[in-house]
């Protein structure tokens, strides 16, 4: 299987190591900014500054399996 990463996905992972999983999935989010995890901060959506997306070692993305063309959040595509 061959993947090709639609702009937003490519533009969340600038400054991002990547190992590909056998599941299609979009990447939501990538390296952040200091200000943007500020921001993530203040809306209380996570704790700390200490965080590896500031490193460009953490992504977020949401699997697409065959069959389910709306994603899905079935931890077993995350594992």
């Amino acid at each position: 299987m061959t993947f090709q990463f639609n702009k937003c996905s490519e533009k969340s992972l600038a400054g991002v190591t990547l190992s590909l999983s056998p599941v299609d999935f979009c990447v939501t989010e990538g390296l952040r900014t200091k200000e943007r995890q500020i921001e993530l901060v203040a809306a209380g959506k996570i704790q700390t500054m200490k965080s590896r997306y500031l490193t460009g070692h953490a992504i977020d993305v949401y699997a697409y399996p065959p069959g389910c063309p709306g994603g899905s959040r079935d931890w077993k595509y995350y594992e």
